[in-house]
């Protein structure tokens, strides 16, 4: 029954994304031909292009963000830690640039209502008050089974405004590698 909901989300995506394009599907696992647990060389090779990774945003090389200028102009990016993906965070693009559609495999993405939020995931749903917002907005969060990995939708009570996903305790980083 899941995978049949997925084929319908795909297909009604299908119809209103940009230039007939395929909407790329984002799991704890990982997007398209990048897998959560791959070395930066693993990645490299199933992207076919070159990562740049960014260590700025943390103290040491141990931890950054990667990406390509495809992945950017697609709205995400992913986190390297010890050079190995860690996460996948999905957000804005830049102003002008008009986006992939990103989804999860249960067709939630970006500017989804909580309410689809809640209705895709169900009891597997945790909701909790986002960090930085206060009473503004929410995490809500989809733990696998054994907490080993998760998807973070970030809300603001409304709708989705980003979201990440991969391994704990990576994805559960308020800040990225900060």
């Amino acid at each position: 029954m899941q995978g049949f909901r997925f084929a319908i989300c795909i297909l009604l995506l299908g119809a209103v994304s940009p230039a007939g394009e395929t909407p790329l599907v984002v799991t704890p696992f990982g997007i398209s031909t990048l897998k959560i647990g791959m070395t930066i060389r693993q990645a490299e090779r199933a992207l076919g292009h070159k990562l740049a990774v960014d260590y700025t945003a943390s103290d040491s090389e141990a931890c950054g963000q990667a990406s390509t200028a495809l992945m950017d102009r697609q709205g995400y990016s992913i986190m390297v830690q010890d050079r190995i993906i860690t996460r996948i965070d999905v957000g804005e693009t830049d102003p002008g640039k008009q986006a992939s559609p990103i989804i999860t495999a249960e067709g939630v993405g970006i500017g989804s209502s909580e309410t689809a939020v809640r209705k895709a995931y169900g009891k597997r749903l945790k909701v909790e008050p986002h960090p930085y917002l206060d009473d503004q907005g929410h995490y809500l969060i989809v733990d696998e089974p054994g907490h080993k990995r998760g998807i973070i939708f970030e809300t603001d009570l409304k709708q989705v405004t980003s979201f990440r996903a991969g391994l704990y305790p990576a994805v559960g980083y308020i800040e990225g590698c900060s």
